[in-house]
């Protein structure tokens, strides 16, 4: 028998971020385990727009000032409630403390099935750069607290995920839920980063630091730009590639041209086709991610995944499973430091190889291989849930 799910959250394509790709690969891999799947989410301008899954919209507005985020605006959507009672549903799963989730919540106790809610963000960052004030931050942050106090199971992406949201209030119980990835498989790595530098027009020897993700101010990026800035001063030649968008592009824009380092870095944009992007992040020699704002960021993953060695900030979210120059490298927050360490890895080719290899073997699981014990969890709650209804109508 089929089961049916609805996912919702506040981004999907054409929006993309991590949650948005935790969601997309969700649907997919449950609707290729039989699963009938709907994800529902604020409507946005541009492609693509997750064709591949089916999706139900509703009316939205630009959140001014994070860009390309939107404001859901399901109560003004007068067909929305009769477009969602059409949809069949087992169990709900939301994935942010917004507009979406609160549309899942309500749903789920209408239809009186199981309401899953997975944290995923570290909301206190978002919300000190939103309103600056500490009274307001604590009075968001309590509702968030409450919305997943509302939640019937409460999942996680990692302990570190699980602590920041106990750090808000919450005191209830969670599940570690971890993300996966859908880089990887049997491909030619050779044959990838060939590719990937006819794509980056990169020499076969020029090496190359990358990150992808959203260029935000939380994410810590002004350091990767201070570091090309050390480098160039000594002569070090390497490159550094952005690809991804966001409100904080011009700031680091307007730092690399006052530097001079407009040889050295490229702002690549948003890459939404997968197959490109999966060719770049391949030619990458180093990955580089200075943030301790992202939980769980799947393109920490993704690198892993096409054995690319990940260099990362000393307390990110994933530190501790990191053993320094085993499957991974880890750095201050200095610029200075940074700046000498790519210069003692660039010199180090065999050392790269072996951290990124092992990388691979110790902290990427495929989504199918997550997707199943996610389907294991979701047939106990709703057997859990029958249980319950055939208990209340029996008294």
């Amino acid at each position: 028998m089929k089961r049916n799910i609805i996912l919702f959250n506040d981004s999907f394509p054409p929006v993309i971020d991590g949650v948005a790709n935790v969601v997309l690969n969700y649907a997919k891999t449950l609707g290729e385990m039989g699963w009938n799947c709907t994800v529902v989410a604020p409507d946005a301008p541009g492609t693509p727009r997750g064709e591949e899954v089916r999706v139900l919209r509703y009316k939205s507005l630009p959140l001014p000032g994070r860009y390309p985020f939107r404001i859901g605006l399901p109560a003004v959507d007068l067909k929305l409630k009769k477009k969602l009672d059409k949809i069949e549903a087992d169990i709900i799963h939301v994935h942010c403390p917004f507009s979406s989730g609160w549309l899942g919540v309500d749903l789920a106790r209408d239809r009186k099935i199981p309401v899953v809610g997975t944290f995923h963000s570290q909301y206190a960052y978002d919300f000190k750069n939103a309103v600056q004030f500490d009274f307001l931050v604590k009075i968001s942050l309590s509702a968030v607290v409450r919305f997943y106090n509302k939640m019937d199971y409460v999942w996680v992406p990692n302990d570190f995920a699980g602590k920041a949201l106990m750090s808000y209030g919450y005191n209830g119980k969670y599940l570690c839920m971890p993300n996966g990835s859908d880089f990887i498989n049997e491909d030619d790595l050779a044959d990838l980063r060939q590719k990937g530098s006819q794509f980056l027009n990169a020499k076969q020897d020029e090496f190359i630091l990358m990150f992808v993700g959203r260029l935000v101010k939380e994410k810590n990026l002004l350091l990767l730009c201070e570091t090309m800035n050390e480098l160039v001063k000594k002569g070090t030649k390497c490159r550094l590639v952005f690809f991804g968008e966001g409100y904080y592009a011009s700031d680091l824009k307007e730092y690399t041209k006052k530097h001079k380092l407009d040889r050295y870095i490229d702002f690549m944009g948003p890459l939404y086709d997968r197959k490109k992007l999966k060719c770049a992040i391949s030619r990458a020699n180093l990955f580089v991610f200075p943030s301790l704002y992202d939980i769980a960021a799947l393109a920490l993953l993704e690198a892993a995944s096409l054995s690319v060695p990940l260099m990362l900030m000393t307390g990110n979210s994933i530190a501790d499973k990191i053993e320094h120059g085993v499957n991974g490298f880890l750095c201050p927050n200095n610029p200075h430091d940074w700046a000498s360490m790519v210069t003692i890895l660039m010199n180090d080719k065999e050392l790269l190889a072996s951290v990124g290899i092992k990388g691979r073997k110790d902290l990427v699981k495929s989504w199918s291989t997550i997707v199943k014990e996610v389907e294991s969890f979701y047939e106990d709650y709703i057997q859990q849930w029958k249980g319950r209804k055939k208990t209340i109508s029996n008294t």
